[in-house]
Parts: C-alpha cells; structure tokens; sequence
C-alpha cells in the first residue's frame, strides 16, 4: 500500500474530490442468467457433506476482503463478484463467480441516487 504524505484529513478530501468526479455505478445479479447457468453447470448435484440436492441461491454479491500485511483492510482493489449458493439441509456454502457465469451487470447511479441501466 503507498503511503501519502500530509495528514490523514488532506488525504481524506482528495479521495472524496476524486470519487465525485467517478462515474458511480453498481453491481447487480440478473437472476435469469444466474439460474440459467447454474442449471445447465450445476443440474441436479448433491452437496457434497450431506447429500442432499435443495440449495438455496442468493442475488446479493460478496467479494473478499484484502488485508495488508499488518493487518489492514485495504480498500479500492478489484473486486471478485461472489454469488453463495447454500445446502439447505447442513448449510454447506459454495461461491460462484458471477462474472465468470455472465449474471453480473454493471447499473448507473444517477446524481439523485437513482438507479438507471447501463
């Protein structure tokens, strides 16, 4: 991580300058294509800890978190758009990229907040 010089509150109005200037967007999950791969990949296979095969599928993304070598979170590094696919029965989770599968969709955040396709 690059450290800046000056103090934290000079560096705190240079990133709030920059991030007005980004275009602002969002990430979100086009559930028809998340299910439509998911089913043509996956089928009809058993978790792998209980055995059994009703899993529960969520929209929402996660990503991982990267940590410094202190111990830091640092923030503004790519991200890796998480899907959890769940077992119902035991809980087991299983992560799915949903950039590799094609459901992930880039939306524009107007300037009032609204949300309005890309």
């Amino acid at each position: 991580m690059k450290k800046s010089s000056g103090n934290i509150y000079n560096s705190m109005l240079l990133y709030i300058h920059n991030l007005k200037k980004r275009d602002r967007y969002m990430i979100i999950v086009n559930s028809e294509k998340l299910f439509q791969k998911l089913n043509e990949i996956w089928g009809n296979r058993p978790c792998p800890m209980c055995g059994n095969n009703q899993w529960t599928v969520s929209e929402d993304i996660y990503t991982p978190t990267l940590l410094s070598e202190s111990g830091a979170i640092e923030l503004g590094n790519k991200m890796l758009p998480l899907i959890p696919v769940s077992c119902k029965r035991c809980g087991n989770t299983v992560f799915v990229n949903g950039k590799i599968l094609g459901c992930v969709e880039e939306t524009n955040i107007t300037k009032d907040g609204k949300v309005d396709a890309k």
